[in-house]
């Protein structure tokens, strides 16, 4: 849709963005008929007439706003092309002809014009999965072109969550140990849909199952690594130092969630003169790259819910005032998780009013799935929290209870709830 927005741009201008003049004249033009100031270099970034970097949502929203809708959301959803049936249609009727070929090309082409390549592929995997066309998905998940390291993020993401949250609704054993065979599968959905509501059930036995694997990649090895120390954790399990000495070292070549993750695990099993060294890389990895800070404490927030310290809980809260970074769908549900921890902080340090306006502020149609059910737990507990009225609180209480035992993790007692805010140390 960025790309339709800068053709639609184009148009509207009367112009191909191809000069620095050209560039400066748009500026004008969009700051005279919106009263939104782009900057000339913004545009020049935008179209690839410099380095090229993401644009923020802001930019988005202004350009939408000078073709004619209100915000770039608006505009992926009423902005479409006459007729999108043919190309729909010719995907199914790929597949019920077995041309894998055909396929390739297909998707090779959509892949280059960046034409909703993950939605589109998305359909085909489910579509195939549920025909255990397991020939023809061995062919299309090893294709170079969209190889893991050359699909965005974001695409990723969407493509790893709606093809992951299908396996919850199919159970078949050895076909879906053959699809964990398959880098990018594992890469898409093994990765990017962790159901952290299921450790000790399907998406765990696929962990374990994976972390076996003797031709595994050293990366999905410290993924399923951290996971399954993790679970271990959730079950109440003490964390070896064999185990412990497995995780790698926080480097700035992982990938921040990755080190948010491996952080935080350390964070909770580190001695206290650790634990400061830690915090202090922790920051500087941070400051380094402000615009991702919200992934570098994603997965930790999530920790520090579970196992709650007020050092661990003031070392995130210090990072309120950088949580307006939104640059991607994926960094709401980033936010959503992050208020939560904020919710945590303050309660812990007595100001209920400022967590009631955090708590509020949380949407949880914006937790992504795979965590959504998880935090719902601490959703209930907060509110259980900050509650004044006693039949709301038995209420809440119940909902509680009832919902940790359906996440069935042994930690989750009774006596874990009502002493949770009593700043136990890890």
């Amino acid at each position: 849709m960025i790309q339709e927005l800068k053709n639609e741009v184009e148009v509207i201008f009367g112009q191909k963005i191809e000069k620095r003049r050209v560039c400066e004249g748009l500026s004008a033009d969009i700051y005279e008929k919106t009263g939104i100031l782009i900057s000339y270099n913004t545009i020049r970034r935008l179209y690839g007439l410099i380095p090229y970097r993401e644009p923020r949502i802001s930019t988005l929203d202004a350009l939408s706003k000078y073709v004619g809708f209100s915000t770039f959301y608006d505009f992926s959803n009423r902005y479409h092309k006459v007729d999108d049936w043919p190309k729909w249609e010719n995907i199914f009727l790929g597949i019920n002809k077995s041309q894998a070929e055909n396929l390739v090309e297909m998707f090779t082409y959509r892949f280059a014009q960046q034409d909703d390549f993950a939605y589109s592929f998305s359909v085909l995997l489910r579509e195939l999965i549920y025909r255990r066309d397991l020939e023809t998905l061995q062919i299309i998940l090893s294709q170079k072109v969209w190889s893991f390291p050359n699909i965005p993020y974001n695409i990723a993401l969407k493509i790893g969550v709606i093809v992951g949250s299908l396996f919850r609704f199919i159970d078949d054993e050895g076909f879906e140990k053959e699809l964990l065979k398959i880098p990018l599968f594992r890469d898409l959905v093994l990765k990017m849909f962790v159901d952290y509501s299921r450790l000790n059930k399907k998406y765990g036995a696929w962990i374990s199952y994976v972390n076996q694997l003797t031709d595994l990649d050293e990366e999905s090895l410290i993924f399923t690594r951290g996971i399954l120390i993790w679970r271990d954790l959730l079950n109440g399990q003490q964390i070896s130092s064999v185990k412990l000495s497995e995780l790698p070292e926080l480097s700035a070549d992982l990938h921040p969630i990755l080190f948010g993750r491996i952080a935080a695990l350390y964070l909770m099993l580190f001695e206290q003169e650790e634990r400061d060294e830690l915090l202090t890389s922790w920051k500087g990895m941070i400051q380094k790259q402000p615009d991702r800070t919200l992934e570098y404490i994603f997965v930790s927030n999530v920790q520090c819910l579970v196992f709650p310290t007020l050092q661990f809980s003031q070392f995130l809260a210090s990072f309120e005032k950088q949580r307006s970074n939104i640059y991607f769908w994926y960094n709401l549900s980033q936010l959503n998780v992050y208020h939560l921890a904020l919710v945590q902080h303050a309660i812990f340090i007595g100001e209920k009013k400022r967590a009631r306006l955090f708590l509020q502020q949380i949407d949880l149609s914006y937790l992504r799935y795979g965590y959504d059910e998880f935090l719902l737990l601490f959703v209930y507990l907060f509110q259980l929290e900050l509650s004044a009225s006693q039949t709301e609180k038995n209420e809440i209480w119940q909902k509680l209870l009832d919902h940790a035992n359906y996440l069935n993790y042994p930690i989750f007692t009774e006596d874990y709830f009502r002493m949770y805010f009593t700043k136990k140390p890890f």
